[in-house]
């Protein structure tokens, strides 16, 4: 995400791509598992199309706020970019949820579930519980999973962009000094 908001789409795409790729390259389980290049890309598709959409709350490459004095508007401008990036990590929360979950019921039709995935070790991985219970209740493959993907998501995907926001505003300032 840093690299959408800091060099554009096709840096993000590029970026995104690349990183699965030597992932699932280096820690091989499979070639379905290369499916999930596509959430990566996903995430820096959308995440250029929220900087289309809210230019002047997304713009890293604008001068930085600076605190006048009296009747600042420097609150407002930094609770505005707070709220389009929650908005923009709810969204990306359901699209990665969704292709995510596509994915995996893919996967899982392909290779099946793993035994790995019933060991008692697991019953701490709250994603993994409520994915269980969801089988248990009889939910179709593809619901339980993209329903067992959001509380995760919810949580990482608000991590991300704040991270990848302030990271492509540090990385803008360390090459503007240099």
């Amino acid at each position: 995400m840093s690299l959408t908001f800091y060099g554009g789409l096709y840096a993000g795409l590029l970026t995104g791509a690349l990183t699965n790729l030597t992932y699932h390259s280096v820690f091989f389980a499979g070639w379905p598992y290369y499916l999930y290049t596509l959430c990566n890309m996903a995430v820096a598709l959308i995440t250029f199309l929220f900087m289309r959409w809210f230019p002047r709350e997304l713009n890293i490459h604008a001068p930085p706020l600076n605190k006048p004095k009296k009747d600042s508007l420097y609150l407002q401008r930094i609770i505005e970019k707070a709220i389009i990036l929650i908005l923009l990590s709810f969204s990306l929360c359901i699209v990665i949820s969704i292709t995510g979950g596509f994915f995996a019921s893919i996967i899982t039709l392909i290779e099946g579930t793993p035994e790995a995935a019933y060991e008692e070790s697991v019953i701490l991985d709250v994603g993994r519980n409520f994915k269980f219970a969801l089988e248990r209740k009889g939910f179709p493959l593809i619901l339980v999973e993209i329903a067992s993907r959001i509380p995760v998501n919810i949580l990482d995907r608000l991590l991300s962009s704040f991270a990848g926001f302030g990271f492509a505003l540090l990385l803008r300032r360390r090459v503007s000094s240099v």
